[in-house]
């Protein structure tokens, strides 16, 4: 045989071979596909699939047949007919196959699709088949139809659209192009670029292959990477289809320059730049049901928190559980902004105390058990260090209980307790610091260098409200406030603003020309508060040259002042001769916590020479003003001693009223003896 016969014969045979194929795929009644394919996802799905189009061939190296209108049918009880519906299908096959009667799809092209994903009221996605117990139908000569495997799948123009079944909202976003092709592990590798609420965005990886996510047997695994809005994230595990969602049992981390970016694709506005973020854990349950939050770990700027987490979302409204610690944790970028000043026209309208509604409706949006605890707690005008909490909110009762802290040098213990009722705020509040550092605070709040001292402060208050205004003028309860040894900045005294500063200096110090500060050897507050009304049980400064006793009430609906000071000038002050004439008048501090306004009362008509402060004799051969005259240098706190020693001697005689009510003393409403109002105002965050 010569070598022209040897090639010529296996040439004849492919020209044969290639004319078969050709006579075979141009004569085929492609129609006949649109049963095969409908019974084929019948079967595996228990759905419909609607080919309202023909079924065209398009010729080539590898053809393709082309479908027009097709539809896949939703869950009966989905709000719209069709899962998924598409302009055009086309379908690349290879050539040889066909002549065995199968068909291997090269790619798989879906044109402008539009796809529904949604759950019913109980958490159900209509994701979720049930597969028909059905023959495949036979074809005309009685045997089964073409067998069918899936290579690649792409999808162009597409939209994606998920509807919460339980809320109500809607979530859309955008498919460009995505692609879909085998990968090692029989996997598939994953390709889209799409946008989310005009954003841009990309997802790359590998998920289980197409038997797998028919099949439904094994959790499926995946490993991708979505990029958007300069953040990575980032989620490999396994997922699976369950009868009430998704199983997750993820490993996930982001990495992002800006939280606010990343919340402005979400469709979230108001998120503040806090600088990058990054943040792992692994996240395990059903959304629709309970996840798990473990090894979480997060940095946000310069703050940390680490911890576990578990939300169930199966009741009235979602339960939160956490384990939660910081070394640091910044909140002034999530603080708002603080209000501008208040125009000339309005000053003297001013508060302290903000009549801004309360925003309560928070407290039923979750319920939440927690632990949690920060190393330091920085806020915008405060620094909170070894704060420790258990949180409780159940049926939007609120209760921090305990709570233990430092702040600004003193160490705290507290509870409170808050709920809503009506359109108010019901709040119980008990705390108690000790040896707060009363310097290191002005400072932290912004405020000037008026008094240095140690205080210790309790207070038991309860109170409701629609604002801090209404609660403040609603308060029952009872303050105590103590300082031993301090110093009051004298240059600062004189900048209070009221019309006797510079007697006010003199009143406390009367050298105060000779010297910046003026010391003080202890000054006790008290207060008994009833329906706002705030009555003093013991107000007294002590220092080397004078003490200065008191007696009032502050009414804080209106937030008046009217509380009386008596000077008490010690003679025998070497190197100085006093004009005890002047010093020895009374004044009344009146105006407002806003504006306060210190004049002289010549008639003595606020603090009657004798009179009794809360059961408490002032003047009087056993009166405070007595003690103090002969007290031991060497006593810590003079004043609490001369208010022990006052109410011993009270309580023997039986004429004396409310013995014993020294023991409620105390109050921090007390501000310091300079711009009372911008103190407070800090304080309070307005």
């Amino acid at each position: 045989m010569g070598w022209k016969k040897a090639v010529g014969i296996p040439v004849v045979f492919l020209v044969v071979l290639a004319g078969a194929v050709f006579i075979f795929i141009s004569t085929y009644d492609y129609a006949n596909l649109k049963p095969v394919l409908e019974e084929q996802v019948a079967v595996a799905t228990g759905r419909t699939l609607t080919i309202a189009g023909p079924v065209r061939l398009r010729l080539g190296l590898t053809p393709s047949l082309v479908v027009d209108d097709v539809g896949f049918e939703n869950a009966a009880w989905g709000s719209r007919p069709e899962l998924v519906s598409l302009k055009k299908l086309q379908v690349k096959v290879a050539l040889l196959p066909l002549l065995s009667r199968n068909i291997v799809v090269r790619e798989f092209i879906l044109i402008e699709p539009d796809i529904l994903l949604e759950t019913d009221k109980q958490g159900q996605g209509n994701w979720v088949f049930s597969a028909r117990k059905k023959e495949t139908a036979p074809d005309k000569k009685g045997g089964a139809g073409p067998g069918i495997r899936l290579e690649n799948v792409r999808i162009k123009n597409g939209r994606v659209t998920y509807l919460d079944g339980r809320t109500g909202k809607t979530y859309t976003l955008l498919l460009d192009d995505m692609t879909i092709a085998p990968a090692p592990q029989d996997r598939l590798a994953l390709d889209l670029n799409g946008s989310y609420n005009r954003n841009a965005f990309s997802v790359n990886g590998t998920v289980a292959g197409l038997d797998a996510l028919l099949a439904r047997a094994e959790p499926w695994p995946l490993d991708l990477t979505v990029t958007a809005a300069g953040s990575t994230i980032k989620a490999a595990g396994t997922m699976a289809l369950a009868e009430k969602g998704l199983e997750l049992d993820l490993a996930v981390s982001l990495d992002s320059p800006s939280l606010g970016r990343l919340a402005g694709l979400a469709g979230i506005k108001g998120i503040p730049d806090v600088g990058p973020v990054a943040l792992s854990a692994g996240l395990g349950g059903n959304p629709a049901g309970s996840l798990a939050i473990t090894g979480l770990e997060v940095r946000l700027g310069e703050s940390d928190l680490k911890g576990s987490a578990s939300v169930a979302l199966g009741g009235p409204r979602p339960r939160l559980t956490a384990d939660l610690t910081s070394n640091r944790l910044d909140l002034r970028p999530l603080q708002p902004a603080e209000e501008k000043a208040e125009v000339a026209a309005t000053e003297k309208e001013k508060k302290v105390f903000p009549d801004t509604p309360l925003k309560l409706a928070g407290l039923k949006a979750a319920d939440l058990t927690a632990i949690v605890k920060i190393g330091r707690l920085v806020l915008r005008r405060a620094m909170v260090d070894d704060l420790s909490v258990r949180i409780i909110l159940k049926d939007g009762r609120l209760k921090l209980d305990p709570m233990t802290a430092k702040i600004a040098g003193g160490s705290m213990t507290g509870r409170l307790a808050l709920r809503e009722q009506g359109n108010k705020a019901v709040l119980a509040a008990a705390f108690k610091i000790e040896k707060l550092d009363l310097d290191r605070l002005l400072k932290e709040i912004g405020a000037r260098e008026m008094v240095a001292g140690k205080l210790d402060i309790e207070a038991d208050l309860a109170g409701s409200g629609g604002s801090v205004a209404a609660l403040m003028a609603s308060l029952d309860g009872r303050t105590r406030l103590v300082m031993g040894k301090g110093r009051i900045n004298n240059k600062q005294l004189g900048r209070i603003g009221v019309d006797l500063a510079g007697s006010l200096t003199r009143m406390i110090n009367p050298l105060a020309e000779k010297s910046d500060y003026t010391e003080a050897n202890c000054f006790v507050s008290g207060f008994a508060v009833k329906n706002g009304l705030a009555r003093s049980t013991a107000l007294l400064l002590d220092t080397p040259r004078m003490s200065v006793i008191g007696d009032g009430r502050i009414n804080l609906k209106t937030e008046g002042l009217s509380l009386a000071l008596k000077p008490l000038p010690k003679k025998g002050v070497a190197g100085f001769n006093l004009n005890l004439a002047e010093l020895a008048r009374s004044f009344k501090l009146g105006g407002t916590l806003a504006r306060p306004a210190l004049v002289i009362d010549p008639g003595q008509t606020a603090l009657a020479i004798g009179k009794a402060a809360g059961g408490i004799a002032l003047f009087g051969p056993v009166g405070i003003a007595a003690v103090l005259a002969g007290k031991d240098e060497t006593d810590e706190n003079p004043c609490l001693t001369a208010l022990a020693k006052v109410e011993k001697g009270a309580a023997a005689k039986p004429g004396d009223r409310d013995k014993g009510a020294i023991k409620n003393s105390g109050a921090p409403l007390d501000g310091d003896a300079g711009e009372i109002g911008g103190t407070l105002e800090k304080l309070f965050g307005r």
